[in-house]
Protein backbone atom coordinates (compact mmCIF):
# COMPACT_ATOMS: atom_id res chain seq x y z
CA UNK A 1 0.00 0.00 0.00
CA UNK A 2 1.47 3.37 -1.00
CA UNK A 3 1.66 6.38 1.34
CA UNK A 4 -1.41 8.08 -0.11
CA UNK A 5 -3.46 4.91 0.31
CA UNK A 6 -2.28 4.49 3.88
CA UNK A 7 -3.26 8.08 4.67
CA UNK A 8 -6.71 7.67 3.17
CA UNK A 9 -7.21 4.40 5.05
CA UNK A 10 -6.34 6.16 8.30
CA UNK A 11 -8.84 8.91 7.57
CA UNK A 12 -11.49 6.39 6.61
CA UNK A 13 -11.28 4.88 10.06
CA UNK A 14 -12.23 8.27 11.49
CA UNK A 15 -15.20 8.94 9.26
CA UNK A 16 -18.69 9.64 10.58
CA UNK A 17 -22.08 9.44 8.94
CA UNK A 18 -22.64 12.57 6.87
CA UNK A 19 -26.10 14.05 7.43
CA UNK A 20 -26.48 17.21 5.43
CA UNK A 21 -28.16 18.62 2.37
CA UNK A 22 -27.37 17.56 -1.15
CA UNK A 23 -24.66 20.19 -1.37
CA UNK A 24 -22.97 18.77 1.70
CA UNK A 25 -22.90 22.12 3.47
CA UNK A 26 -23.66 22.00 7.20
CA UNK A 27 -25.38 24.82 9.03
CA UNK A 28 -24.25 25.89 12.48
CA UNK A 29 -27.42 24.29 13.90
CA UNK A 30 -27.15 20.88 12.20
CA UNK A 31 -27.33 18.21 14.94
CA UNK A 32 -24.68 15.54 15.16
CA UNK A 33 -25.94 12.27 13.75
CA UNK A 34 -23.49 9.97 15.48
CA UNK A 35 -20.95 10.31 18.22
CA UNK A 36 -17.90 8.48 16.98
CA UNK A 37 -16.86 6.14 14.23
CA UNK A 38 -19.74 3.78 14.87
CA UNK A 39 -18.17 2.28 17.99
CA UNK A 40 -19.86 4.31 20.71
CA UNK A 41 -16.55 5.95 21.57
CA UNK A 42 -16.70 9.70 21.94
CA UNK A 43 -14.86 11.88 19.48
CA UNK A 44 -11.50 13.17 20.66
CA UNK A 45 -10.11 16.47 19.43
CA UNK A 46 -6.61 17.52 20.37
CA UNK A 47 -5.87 21.24 20.64
CA UNK A 48 -2.35 22.62 20.65
CA UNK A 49 -1.68 26.26 21.46
CA UNK A 50 1.31 28.47 22.12
CA UNK A 51 -0.66 30.36 24.75
CA UNK A 52 -2.85 29.65 27.75
CA UNK A 53 -6.41 28.45 28.21
CA UNK A 54 -7.79 32.00 28.39
CA UNK A 55 -6.42 32.98 24.95
CA UNK A 56 -9.08 34.06 22.41
CA UNK A 57 -8.25 31.24 20.01
CA UNK A 58 -9.14 28.65 22.65
CA UNK A 59 -12.29 30.30 23.97
CA UNK A 60 -13.74 31.27 20.59
CA UNK A 61 -12.96 27.90 19.02
CA UNK A 62 -14.67 26.10 21.91
CA UNK A 63 -17.71 28.36 21.58
CA UNK A 64 -17.90 27.74 17.83
CA UNK A 65 -17.73 23.97 18.38
CA UNK A 66 -20.62 24.18 20.83
CA UNK A 67 -22.66 26.05 18.23
CA UNK A 68 -21.99 23.17 15.86
CA UNK A 69 -23.49 20.73 18.36
CA UNK A 70 -20.38 19.38 20.08
CA UNK A 71 -20.96 19.16 23.83
CA UNK A 72 -17.88 18.36 25.87
CA UNK A 73 -18.36 15.23 27.94
CA UNK A 74 -21.43 14.23 25.96
CA UNK A 75 -20.30 13.63 22.41
CA UNK A 76 -16.74 14.97 22.38
CA UNK A 77 -13.59 15.10 24.48
CA UNK A 78 -11.03 17.88 24.05
CA UNK A 79 -7.44 17.01 24.84
CA UNK A 80 -5.95 20.45 25.40
CA UNK A 81 -2.26 21.31 25.46
CA UNK A 82 -0.96 24.82 26.20
CA UNK A 83 2.72 25.74 25.87
CA UNK A 84 2.26 28.92 27.94
CA UNK A 85 4.67 30.82 25.73
CA UNK A 86 7.40 28.16 25.72
CA UNK A 87 7.85 27.06 22.12
CA UNK A 88 10.18 24.23 23.17
CA UNK A 89 7.21 22.38 24.71
CA UNK A 90 5.18 22.17 21.52
CA UNK A 91 6.76 19.10 19.92
CA UNK A 92 6.39 16.94 23.03
CA UNK A 93 2.80 18.08 23.46
CA UNK A 94 2.06 17.25 19.82
CA UNK A 95 3.49 13.75 20.30
CA UNK A 96 1.27 13.29 23.36
CA UNK A 97 -1.82 14.08 21.29
CA UNK A 98 -0.74 11.57 18.65
CA UNK A 99 -0.19 8.89 21.29
CA UNK A 100 -3.69 9.53 22.63
CA UNK A 101 -5.07 8.69 19.20
CA UNK A 102 -7.14 11.85 18.78
CA UNK A 103 -9.39 12.07 15.74
CA UNK A 104 -8.16 15.50 14.68
CA UNK A 105 -5.66 18.06 15.95
CA UNK A 106 -6.62 21.75 16.01
CA UNK A 107 -3.65 24.12 16.07
CA UNK A 108 -3.49 27.90 16.20
CA UNK A 109 -0.69 29.77 14.41
CA UNK A 110 2.49 28.64 12.72
CA UNK A 111 4.66 27.26 15.53
CA UNK A 112 2.08 24.76 16.88
CA UNK A 113 1.29 23.70 13.31
CA UNK A 114 4.98 22.97 12.70
CA UNK A 115 5.07 20.81 15.83
CA UNK A 116 1.92 18.92 14.87
CA UNK A 117 3.18 18.27 11.34
CA UNK A 118 6.39 16.81 12.74
CA UNK A 119 4.40 14.53 15.05
CA UNK A 120 2.02 13.03 12.47
CA UNK A 121 1.37 12.73 8.79
CA UNK A 122 -1.79 10.67 9.18
CA UNK A 123 -3.98 12.26 11.86
CA UNK A 124 -5.91 15.19 10.36
CA UNK A 125 -4.65 18.65 11.31
CA UNK A 126 -6.75 21.80 11.08
CA UNK A 127 -4.76 24.99 11.51
CA UNK A 128 -5.84 28.59 11.94
CA UNK A 129 -4.03 31.91 11.60
CA UNK A 130 -1.01 30.46 9.83
CA UNK A 131 1.01 33.13 8.08
CA UNK A 132 2.04 31.23 4.95
CA UNK A 133 0.96 27.56 4.84
CA UNK A 134 2.57 26.95 1.45
CA UNK A 135 5.85 28.70 2.27
CA UNK A 136 5.97 26.91 5.61
CA UNK A 137 5.58 23.54 3.88
CA UNK A 138 2.28 22.60 5.52
CA UNK A 139 0.38 22.22 2.25
CA UNK A 140 1.32 21.73 -1.40
CA UNK A 141 -0.97 24.56 -2.49
CA UNK A 142 -3.89 26.51 -1.10
CA UNK A 143 -6.35 24.91 -3.51
CA UNK A 144 -5.01 21.38 -3.15
CA UNK A 145 -3.36 20.86 0.25
CA UNK A 146 -2.33 17.33 -0.66
CA UNK A 147 -1.63 15.97 2.82
CA UNK A 148 -3.13 15.64 6.27
CA UNK A 149 -3.41 19.37 7.01
CA UNK A 150 -5.66 22.23 5.97
CA UNK A 151 -7.25 25.22 7.59
CA UNK A 152 -7.35 28.99 7.64
CA UNK A 153 -4.53 31.28 6.54
CA UNK A 154 -4.11 34.86 7.74
CA UNK A 155 -2.22 36.02 4.64
CA UNK A 156 0.33 37.62 6.97
CA UNK A 157 3.02 37.62 4.30
CA UNK A 158 0.87 39.42 1.75
CA UNK A 159 -0.48 41.81 4.36
CA UNK A 160 2.97 42.86 5.56
CA UNK A 161 3.45 45.40 2.79
CA UNK A 162 -0.09 46.69 3.31
CA UNK A 163 0.60 47.31 7.00
CA UNK A 164 3.77 49.22 6.21
CA UNK A 165 1.90 51.28 3.62
CA UNK A 166 -0.78 52.14 6.18
CA UNK A 167 1.86 53.14 8.71
CA UNK A 168 3.66 55.30 6.13
CA UNK A 169 0.41 56.94 4.97
CA UNK A 170 -0.56 57.70 8.54
CA UNK A 171 2.83 59.09 9.53
CA UNK A 172 4.49 60.35 6.31
CA UNK A 173 7.61 61.54 8.10
CA UNK A 174 8.91 58.09 9.02
CA UNK A 175 12.08 56.97 7.27
CA UNK A 176 13.55 54.27 9.51
CA UNK A 177 11.47 51.22 10.34
CA UNK A 178 12.58 48.73 12.99
CA UNK A 179 11.03 45.27 12.43
CA UNK A 180 10.75 43.04 15.49
CA UNK A 181 11.24 39.40 14.51
CA UNK A 182 11.31 36.11 16.39
CA UNK A 183 13.05 32.88 15.43
CA UNK A 184 9.91 31.54 13.71
CA UNK A 185 9.68 30.98 9.96
CA UNK A 186 6.61 33.23 9.80
CA UNK A 187 8.73 36.16 10.96
CA UNK A 188 11.32 35.64 8.22
CA UNK A 189 8.65 35.50 5.53
CA UNK A 190 7.05 38.73 6.72
CA UNK A 191 10.41 40.48 7.08
CA UNK A 192 11.24 39.64 3.45
CA UNK A 193 7.96 41.16 2.31
CA UNK A 194 8.57 44.33 4.33
CA UNK A 195 12.07 44.64 2.87
CA UNK A 196 10.70 44.28 -0.67
CA UNK A 197 8.16 47.02 -0.05
CA UNK A 198 10.58 49.40 1.67
CA UNK A 199 12.37 50.97 -1.36
CA UNK A 200 9.11 52.09 -2.97
CA UNK A 201 8.08 53.67 0.31
CA UNK A 202 11.52 55.24 0.77
CA UNK A 203 12.08 53.39 4.03
CA UNK A 204 15.14 51.87 5.60
CA UNK A 205 14.50 48.62 7.45
CA UNK A 206 16.33 47.27 10.49
CA UNK A 207 15.49 43.71 11.64
CA UNK A 208 15.54 43.48 15.43
CA UNK A 209 15.67 40.03 17.01
CA UNK A 210 13.28 39.96 19.93
CA UNK A 211 12.64 37.42 22.63
CA UNK A 212 10.87 38.39 25.85
CA UNK A 213 13.07 38.66 28.89
CA UNK A 214 16.81 39.06 28.67
CA UNK A 215 16.88 40.42 25.11
CA UNK A 216 14.29 43.15 25.62
CA UNK A 217 16.64 45.87 26.77
CA UNK A 218 19.17 44.97 24.09
CA UNK A 219 16.51 45.19 21.40
CA UNK A 220 15.28 48.54 22.66
CA UNK A 221 18.85 49.84 22.80
CA UNK A 222 19.41 48.84 19.17
CA UNK A 223 16.24 50.66 18.11
CA UNK A 224 17.26 53.82 19.96
CA UNK A 225 20.84 53.79 18.64
CA UNK A 226 19.62 53.32 15.09
CA UNK A 227 17.19 56.22 15.66
CA UNK A 228 14.16 54.38 14.30
CA UNK A 229 11.08 56.42 13.43
CA UNK A 230 8.52 53.61 13.66
CA UNK A 231 8.07 49.96 14.61
CA UNK A 232 6.64 46.91 12.87
CA UNK A 233 5.90 43.77 14.86
CA UNK A 234 5.74 40.55 12.86
CA UNK A 235 2.68 38.40 13.44
CA UNK A 236 4.00 35.18 15.01
CA UNK A 237 2.96 32.72 17.69
CA UNK A 238 5.47 34.14 20.17
CA UNK A 239 4.60 37.76 19.48
CA UNK A 240 0.89 37.08 19.84
CA UNK A 241 1.44 35.41 23.21
CA UNK A 242 3.62 38.36 24.31
CA UNK A 243 1.40 41.08 22.83
CA UNK A 244 0.90 42.86 26.15
CA UNK A 245 4.64 43.22 26.55
CA UNK A 246 5.16 44.27 22.92
CA UNK A 247 2.68 47.11 23.19
CA UNK A 248 4.42 48.28 26.37
CA UNK A 249 7.79 48.27 24.58
CA UNK A 250 6.36 50.39 21.77
CA UNK A 251 5.08 52.87 24.35
CA UNK A 252 8.44 52.94 26.11
CA UNK A 253 10.17 53.67 22.83
CA UNK A 254 7.51 56.33 22.14
CA UNK A 255 7.30 55.41 18.47
CA UNK A 256 4.33 54.70 16.20
CA UNK A 257 3.88 50.96 15.73
CA UNK A 258 1.73 48.68 13.60
CA UNK A 259 0.59 45.19 14.57
CA UNK A 260 -1.11 42.30 12.83
CA UNK A 261 -4.42 41.79 14.66
CA UNK A 262 -7.02 43.67 16.66
CA UNK A 263 -5.94 41.95 19.88
CA UNK A 264 -2.73 44.00 19.84
CA UNK A 265 -4.66 47.26 19.59
CA UNK A 266 -6.93 46.09 22.39
CA UNK A 267 -3.78 45.39 24.45
CA UNK A 268 -2.61 48.99 23.92
CA UNK A 269 -0.99 48.88 20.49
CA UNK A 270 -1.32 52.04 18.40
CA UNK A 271 -2.78 50.47 15.28
CA UNK A 272 -3.40 47.04 13.82
CA UNK A 273 -4.41 45.70 10.44
CA UNK A 274 -5.20 42.12 9.60
CA UNK A 275 -7.83 39.49 9.14
CA UNK A 276 -10.61 39.05 11.67
CA UNK A 277 -9.38 36.41 14.10
CA UNK A 278 -12.90 35.89 15.40
CA UNK A 279 -14.09 34.95 11.92
CA UNK A 280 -11.06 32.71 11.44
CA UNK A 281 -11.71 30.73 14.65
CA UNK A 282 -15.30 30.14 13.60
CA UNK A 283 -14.21 28.90 10.17
CA UNK A 284 -11.62 26.63 11.77
CA UNK A 285 -14.33 25.00 13.89
CA UNK A 286 -16.36 24.39 10.73
CA UNK A 287 -13.32 22.71 9.17
CA UNK A 288 -12.87 20.49 12.22
CA UNK A 289 -16.54 19.59 11.97
CA UNK A 290 -16.14 18.65 8.30
CA UNK A 291 -13.18 16.41 9.07
CA UNK A 292 -15.01 14.70 11.93
CA UNK A 293 -17.89 14.02 9.54
CA UNK A 294 -15.61 12.34 7.01
CA UNK A 295 -13.94 15.01 4.86
CA UNK A 296 -10.28 14.48 3.97
CA UNK A 297 -7.99 17.49 4.62
CA UNK A 298 -6.35 17.06 1.23
CA UNK A 299 -9.75 17.76 -0.34
CA UNK A 300 -10.45 20.91 1.70
CA UNK A 301 -8.81 24.01 0.20
CA UNK A 302 -7.02 26.31 2.61
CA UNK A 303 -9.29 29.26 3.19
CA UNK A 304 -7.99 32.78 2.93
CA UNK A 305 -9.64 35.49 5.01
CA UNK A 306 -12.21 37.80 3.52
CA UNK A 307 -12.74 40.10 6.50
CA UNK A 308 -9.96 42.57 7.35
CA UNK A 309 -9.91 45.13 10.13
CA UNK A 310 -8.05 48.37 10.72
CA UNK A 311 -8.19 49.18 14.44
CA UNK A 312 -6.85 52.41 15.95
CA UNK A 313 -6.13 53.00 19.62
CA UNK A 314 -6.86 56.68 20.24
CA UNK A 315 -5.86 56.45 23.88
CA UNK A 316 -2.38 55.25 22.95
CA UNK A 317 -2.10 57.95 20.28
CA UNK A 318 -2.81 60.64 22.86
CA UNK A 319 -0.27 59.15 25.28
CA UNK A 320 2.37 59.28 22.53
CA UNK A 321 1.30 62.77 21.42
CA UNK A 322 0.41 61.42 17.99
CA UNK A 323 -2.60 62.31 15.89
CA UNK A 324 -4.28 60.14 13.30
CA UNK A 325 -5.07 62.02 10.10
CA UNK A 326 -8.70 62.25 9.05
CA UNK A 327 -8.13 59.85 6.13
CA UNK A 328 -6.90 57.12 8.48
CA UNK A 329 -9.77 57.66 10.91
CA UNK A 330 -12.27 57.32 8.08
CA UNK A 331 -10.67 54.04 6.96
CA UNK A 332 -10.74 52.52 10.45
CA UNK A 333 -13.17 49.71 11.15
CA UNK A 334 -13.09 50.50 14.85
CA UNK A 335 -11.36 52.78 17.32
CA UNK A 336 -10.44 52.32 20.95
CA UNK A 337 -10.97 55.30 23.22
Amino acid sequence: MDEQSRMRAAFARRRLVLAAGAAGMLSLTTPLVCLARGSGKMLRVGTLSMGVVSEPNNLLFAAAMRELGYVEGKNIVFERRFAQGDQSKLEQMARELVQLGVDVIYVSSTAPTTAAMKATRSIPIVFVNVADPVGSGFVASLGHPGGNATGISVQATELSAKRVQLLRDTFPGIRRLAVFVTDESAASLQLSEVQRAAPQLKLQVLPVKFMPGASEQAAMSVVRQWRADALYFTETSQNFFNRQRLTQIAKQLRLPAVFGANYYAEAGGLMSYGSSYEANYRRAAIYVDKVLRGAHPSDLPVEQPTVFELVLNLKTARALHLEFPEATLLRADSTIE
